[in-house]
């Protein structure tokens, strides 16, 4: 492997890949959260200006955690 990654690698230590791995989940989470927080925030003002006509805003349905959960490993494995 080139980069010096072999070199960093050996710097963590046996049992670092756990603690690796659980804050990668953590950062998963984290951003989940904060795509369903702010789709279900911003999304409604947003379609509402778009809108020619007058419609309620009760046909806006939000996110669940999961859809916004699957969204952010959508974006994770384009980019």
């Amino acid at each position: 492997m080139g980069g010096g990654i072999k070199s960093k690698c050996k710097e963590f230590g046996k049992g670092k890949e756990w603690y690796m791995l659980g804050m990668g989940a953590v950062i998963l989470l984290l951003k989940t959260l904060i795509v369903q927080w702010t789709y279900n925030k911003i999304w409604p003002k947003l379609t509402m200006n778009l809108m020619v006509s007058n419609q309620e805003q009760s046909r806006f349905v939000p996110l669940t955690f999961y859809e916004a959960f699957l969204f952010v490993i959508f974006i994770e494995f384009l980019f």
